[in-house]
């Protein structure tokens, strides 16, 4: 499959979805504009495309086994990871006027946390260091069981017990909480829900990596007319999950955006979005995500701490999202020159 660019530039929206509905948690605007802030959503658009690209990366025969495929992803991962995370400790540390015997107490008893094995159900459950990273977790070890099946019943696993798991894990929430944003909620020995969706979504995500592969090879000649189709059902998943957010919506905006997936990421030959700064800007996602939490939580709250109205919400709305970019782009520069040392 031709390289598509289209991608990184759906990651970079979908980025920033969540850091303003993270925003909201912490300067509630969504009621005074009657939404639901429904955009956790765009959690799934992140699970189902790192299933898309982890079954690409299985048919490319990269890696021989689900050990070494995690391995790169750790190696990728986890030095950023680590650095964050100790950085929102120190922020948190302060913040609760923590001494110094206590703050290494808590980073102590955050071992599951520092090893990314949060997203097992491990745990203190919301009482983390930064609490937001279970997402990269379940990443992790949802990527593990499914490309560890791959490698060894491929054609069981994608005809079969992938559809089947998709179908029971979303009955499941649907009927148990009436919508997809469980997070690090337990119940009982197996309800780890987060691993669960985490596990389900990326299996959709193979669906879609499948779905492109059949529009490839059945006509090449009117990729652009998907492509935009595509976009636009991505488009009205952001519309649509601010408006109807914490309803059984949810599931209809997981298949739309497997649609979109698998529509909107066919190649295209587009100089925007094939550009420097696209590629540029995807690549500071990662540590986008890493740090939010910490201007979120505690940086913006200390230096934002009176009463404002919705207009003054929505400016210093755009100053966060201003400062984690650069905060992000300053963290990368570092961390790229330190690991080049090593």
């Amino acid at each position: 499959m031709e390289k598509n660019n289209s991608i990184k530039l759906w990651r970079i929206i979908f980025t920033y979805m969540i850091l303003i509905y993270h925003f909201d948690n912490a300067f509630p605007f969504s009621a005074e504009m009657e939404l639901t802030a429904g955009w956790y959503i765009a959690v799934e658009f992140f699970f189902i495309v790192s299933g898309y690209l982890l079954y690409r990366t299985y048919k490319n025969g990269r890696y021989e086994s689900a050990f070494l495929y995690t391995i790169h992803r750790l190696k990728a991962i986890y030095p950023k990871y680590i650095v964050a995370v100790i950085i929102v400790w120190i922020a948190l540390s302060i913040s609760r006027g923590y001494t110094y015997r206590m703050s290494l107490g808590f980073l102590a008893d955050s071992y599951f946390e520092l090893l990314l094995l949060q997203g097992i159900g491990l745990g203190r459950g919301w009482d983390y260091i930064n609490p937001t990273l279970w997402y990269i977790s379940v990443l992790l070890i949802a990527g593990y069981i499914i490309y560890f099946l791959l490698t060894h019943i491929e054609e069981w696993f994608v005809k079969f017990i992938a559809p089947v798991f998709v179908i029971f894990t979303y009955a499941y929430l649907y009927r148990t909480f009436g919508h997809i944003n469980v997070v690090m909620d337990i119940e009982g020995f197996w309800g780890n829900f987060a691993l669960l969706r985490g596990v389900a979504d990326m299996c959709v995500g193979i669906i879609a990596a499948k779905g492109t592969d059949y529009l490839l090879q059945k006509d090449k000649a009117d990729l652009s007319m998907k492509r935009i189709i595509g976009a636009l059902v991505l488009l009205l998943v952001i519309v649509l999950s601010a408006l109807f957010g914490f309803s059984q919506y949810d599931f209809l905006f997981v298949i739309m955006i497997a649609f979109g997936v698998a529509t909107a990421f066919l190649p295209t030959d587009s100089s925007f979005i094939n550009s420097k700064l696209i590629d540029k800007w995807s690549g500071m996602t990662l540590s986008i995500y890493l740090l939010h939490d910490l201007f979120r939580a505690y940086v913006f709250p200390s230096v934002f701490s009176g009463n404002y109205q919705l207009g003054e919400k929505m400016g210093i709305m755009c100053i966060y999202l201003i400062t984690v970019t650069i905060a992000a782009a300053l963290f990368d520069m570092l961390m790229n020159k330190v690991v080049k040392k090593f």
